[in-house]
């Protein structure tokens, strides 16, 4: 490979990295529309979404939606840092990872569905409650059967992205090994009640944590041969 085509493929991986981090802090911004409310109170019954202005969540469905898809080139970037350990090694949780992708635009989208019908059951009359709440409990459990597969797919990519970059046959440090997005998310959770006075807003918002994982993937490989 001669000079000039290093020089543009490692700003292609730069490129691509940027755009992962981009499509995270989209993805955040979209989910803040689409579920934040601001008394923090989340429920696992997704009610609260009902008091979420629909207008402000047709923003956040349509923003995630059209906007989730460029992690791909970030996990392209990624894939950069971790082939050296083998194709072998290193496709499989690529491939995951964009597979994963297209889960979580199922699970991001689905959401809307029963959020509407939320906001018809507060609108209605009893009896329209008495119709609309079993649909609602019906979308709402496709919907989050879709997110379990989403978050088991996330565990298995970032515990199989662990090993290879542990093991030092990657072109990233060791220690990034731990800053997966299965780490990263569960230190986002644990630390966003810390911060009360914007934790109402920021819970919906665990992209930042993947934000976080693109942009030292970025500063890693910025000129690193890979």
């Amino acid at each position: 490979m001669s000079d000039r085509e290093s020089v543009i493929r490692l700003r292609f991986i730069r490129a691509a990295g940027i755009v992962g981090v981009l499509h995270s802090v989209a993805n955040a911004i979209g989910d803040i529309f689409y579920q934040a409310v601001p008394d923090g109170v989340y429920d696992a019954h997704m009610e609260f979404m009902w008091r979420v202005p629909e207008s402000s969540q047709r923003i956040g469905a349509y923003l995630g939606l059209f906007v989730i898809a460029l992690a791909w080139m970030g996990f392209w970037h990624v894939y950069q840092g971790i082939k050296k350990a083998g194709h072998w090694l290193a496709l499989p949780p690529i491939i995951l990872a964009m597979w994963t992708v297209g889960i979580g635009c199922a699970f991001h989208f689905g959401l809307f569905y029963p959020a509407l019908v939320g906001h018809q059951i507060i609108a209605g009359s009893a009896d329209a409650a008495q119709v609309l709440e079993p649909l609602y409990a019906s979308m709402l459990h496709a919907t989050l059967t879709v997110a379990d597969i989403y978050l088991i797919s996330v565990a298995l990519f970032s515990l199989w992205f662990m090993v290879l970059v542990l093991m030092g046959r990657t072109a990233y440090p060791r220690w990034f090994g731990i800053m997966n997005p299965l780490f990263l998310t569960i230190a986002y959770s644990l630390l966003v009640p810390l911060i009360p006075r914007y934790g109402a807003y920021l819970v919906p918002a665990a992209a930042l944590s993947d934000a976080l994982f693109f942009a030292v993937s970025t500063k890693l490989l910025w000129n690193v041969e890979t």
